[in-house]
């Protein structure tokens, strides 16, 4: 059976827990789920999304080569052993070698020389990146009273009750209205769109 795909847009519901990290937030709601909570009715969201771009360094002309020729070397297997099926007549263990030398080589050549004349435009500089977010928010549509109370005895306190109609306050402000964007089709007065250009 199929699982149902998640509605778009900013989930709504009360929030229930709130985690410095997605690890903790997912260890919540699998909690939750050994104590056969409907785990389909929780979001985790992320709130203060960064996209954080760490400097893996300049690989240098060493490595272009070696990165270029390690490519080269796979090339000019598949171009032996291709080249090995048209042509019979000559020893296979003799096209593979040369083919894979001189495939190594020009792969090795032209990587070193493209970094090297690209170099100068992008600085040669390496970046990862990655998406992280401040705090995570788990938000249940349901069921959000026993949520609550699980969570809490999880913790060893005991449950704080939350406001039936409540809406996630990180992401809403208070006349319902999402922080940050729009939601799609949200063409009444007052949408973030039309606040921000006032």
């Amino acid at each position: 059976m199929p699982m149902p795909l998640p509605a778009e847009g900013i989930p709504r519901g009360i929030e229930v827990g709130r985690y410095a990290s997605e690890r903790a937030a997912l260890d919540a709601v699998a909690y939750l789920a050994e104590h056969d909570y409907p785990t389909e009715n929780l979001s985790i969201v992320g709130e203060g999304v960064l996209v954080v771009h760490d400097s893996q360094g300049r690989p240098g002309l060493g490595r272009a080569f070696i990165s270029g020729a390690s490519s080269g070397v796979w090339l000019g297997l598949l171009t032996g052993l291709i080249l090995g099926m048209i042509n019979p007549n000559l020893p296979l263990s003799t096209i593979l070698t040369l083919s894979i030398i001189v495939l190594a080589l020009m792969v090795g050549i032209v990587r070193t020389a493209t970094y090297a004349l690209g170099k100068s435009r992008s600085g040669g500089v390496v970046y990862a990146r990655r998406i992280v977010a401040q705090t995570y928010v788990l938000v249940a549509k349901s069921h959000s009273q026993q949520a609550i109370a699980l969570l809490a005895r999880r913790a060893g306190r005991a449950p704080e009750p939350a406001a039936p109609t409540r809406p996630v306050r990180a992401l809403e402000d208070a006349n319902g209205q999402p922080k940050y964007g729009r939601r799609s089709g949200d063409s009444r007065p007052g949408t973030t769109e039309e606040r921000v250009s006032e």
